[in-house]
């Protein structure tokens, strides 16, 4: 079963929409989403596949920055 990339979304803006690979346009497979352990600048890596030429893309989520206005992560 291949799952693609419908939504990707931050929470700092109001863009949501599906990602398309950068060198031929097809829209990406998203392949999960991971901890960064080793990282203390990051939370999350998640990685997307292009299809069609095997491009991969990492998106990096920063780690926020502890604040009682903003809701843990669950």
């Amino acid at each position: 079963m291949v799952r693609r990339a419908k939504y990707i979304c931050c929470t700092r803006c109001d863009w949501n929409e599906a990602l398309n690979c950068w060198h031929c346009e097809t829209q990406l497979i998203w392949g999960g989403d991971h901890d960064c352990e080793d990282e203390e600048e990051f939370a999350m890596v998640t990685n997307l596949s292009c299809p069609t030429c095997d491009s991969l893309v990492l998106v990096y989520y920063p780690t926020q920055e502890e604040d009682e206005d903003v809701p843990a992560y669950e």
